[in-house]
């Protein structure tokens, strides 16, 4: 039985080494492919009023809780990079690699999400939205979708925060889009980007619970709107939002 369990041991240890450095050569890999492609991408802003106050990356007086879809995290990397912001990743594996390659261009993590680990990071997450003076962000959608509907953890992270709900999108157009859930959006070297940054979202610090799937529907519509109105000025149409 020891023999055994020594070799069961043996084996359990060379699999998480193996693991390991798929983790870490896959996160390198990933952080390297961002910074040589999203650095050929043509960018087009658009900016309500509450962006075009505050400095960029946020200050003490104009902070955000941004509202990211999971599929546009690829994209907005570059965008927010060293800037300090914190992100709320979830526990799996793929939750892993996102963590290093995020934490290698300067952001900064908080590990769970709303089916794993989730108040646990819920409490964490607004505990450090407290005592930084940098910007917060969610994938609303996350960590198993569905794509682009919100989920209440960004609605209870700003109730407790106190921090406005902005949304921030990107989108692409000339892309690859991953066959995962979130369609994760890896726009093509020297595409033209569109990021669109909408206006604050004022939770109060009590909602009741019957009320929270209209604030999530609140948030979902003003991330469409935000995209379409960021799509509409750098693509020149008409904005639609469905």
């Amino acid at each position: 039985m020891g023999d055994a369990g020594n070799a069961q041991s043996r084996v359990m240890a060379k699999s998480e080494q193996s693991i390991e450095r798929k983790v870490a050569w896959s996160s390198a890999l990933a952080g390297a492919l961002n910074r040589v492609v999203s650095a050929t991408y043509r960018p087009a802003f658009s900016a309500e009023a509450y962006a075009v106050t505050r400095s960029n990356g946020g200050d003490a007086e104009h902070r955000a809780l941004y509202a990211v879809h999971h599929g546009d995290l690829w994209m907005l990397i570059r965008y927010l990079a060293g800037q300090g912001v914190t992100v709320m990743v979830s526990e799996h594996r793929d939750g892993e690699i996102i963590t290093r390659t995020l934490l290698r261009a300067g952001f900064r993590a908080v590990r769970g999400s709303s089916t794993r680990g989730g108040a646990r990071a819920l409490l964490e997450f607004v505990r450090e939205a407290k005592r930084s003076d940098g910007d917060m962000a969610i994938t609303v959608d996350g960590p198993r979708g569905p794509a682009r509907v919100v989920k209440p953890g960004i609605v209870l992270a700003a109730s407790r925060s106190g921090l406005p709900i902005v949304p921030l999108t990107a989108s692409a157009l000339s892309a690859w889009h991953a066959k995962s859930w979130d369609r994760l959006t890896i726009g093509k070297p020297f595409s033209r980007v569109a990021f669109g940054i909408g206006d604050p979202i004022e939770v109060p610090a009590e909602v009741p619970r019957e009320e929270m799937d209209a604030w999530c529907r609140r948030v979902e519509a003003a991330l469409e709107a935000t995209r379409a109105q960021a799509e509409a000025k750098a693509w020149g149409v008409t904005p639609t939002t469905g």
